[in-house]
């Protein structure tokens, strides 16, 4: 895997390389961000640099100062795009959602909004298969909508969002629509859940990151309070959720409160 590395606003590839690129080195990108490493995808020839938010013909978007550092179509689509959303996170303050569409869920059937900025953050375990990996996590997310929507019969996946132990962050119905995962506390609270069972042992480090990122995110964009308070599924439902791991873990957690 060749490394592309940008230092003061250049990608800097070798002259050697540039020359089995047989062009010249890329544009440099209008990010913002200091220092970063590239990689190649696997066997790519053709690096293209693109600043008008368009990638392969498709209109994508990108919030403003963020530039796009993209193979062409046939290798890593979808690596090199959940890239450019990381990217435009570091310069706009939020980590990267994988969106529904990217994972391939269905389309909301929901149309009850919620009310924001909300007061509460309510956090959940799925208490089904941990994910480790893009891939698998992308697999509960449909196996979870699947059950929500076709045994369950609601509109949607019920959480707001997901969390896989791959690091990423998985829409389910978002900030603006009313989840389904805490009876009263639906309309007063974002509901994020963490794919696998943690009652014996807590989410990876990367996960746990990966959640508290979300909430801050949350509180910047308005759609959470400053004031929230965090509880556990089990401070406003009688259940075991999250899990006593994970709940021993977000007791620790800023605003928390049982």
């Amino acid at each position: 895997m060749t490394e592309i590395t940008r230092r003061k606003e250049t990608q800097v590839i070798s002259p050697a390389r540039e020359r089995r690129l047989g062009q010249r080195a890329p544009t440099p990108l209008k990010t913002g961000i200091p220092s970063e490493t590239w990689r190649e995808c696997p066997d790519r020839k053709v690096w293209e640099f693109l600043a008008s938010g368009r990638i392969f013909g498709l209109k994508v978007p990108v919030p403003e100062g963020c530039g796009i550092f993209l193979v062409s179509p046939e290798i890593c689509t979808m690596k090199l795009l959940v890239i450019l959303a990381a990217v435009c996170a570091i310069t706009n303050g939020c980590p990267s959602i994988i969106s529904k569409s990217a994972w391939k869920g269905r389309g909301t059937k929901c149309n009850v909004k919620l009310n924001t900025p909300v007061n509460n953050v309510v956090i959940h375990h799925t208490e089904g298969a941990f994910c480790s990996s893009q891939s698998a996590c992308m697999t509960q997310a449909r196996n979870i909508q699947k059950y929500h929507m076709d045994s369950k019969g609601w509109c949607d996946i019920g959480y707001n969002f997901l969390i896989g132990e791959d690091s990423n962050i998985y829409e389910g119905r978002g900030w603006k629509i009313r989840g389904a995962h805490a009876t009263s506390y639906n309309p007063i609270s974002v509901g994020i859940s963490f794919f696998g069972s943690f009652t014996n042992r807590a989410p990876n480090a990367k996960a746990l990151k990966a959640a508290q990122d979300l909430i801050k995110c949350g509180v910047s964009k308005g759609f959470i309070r400053s004031t929230y308070t965090l509880k556990g599924h089990r401070n406003v439902m009688s259940t075991d959720c999250p899990g006593n791991k994970l709940y021993q873990t977000i007791q620790k957690w800023h605003r928390f409160k049982a």
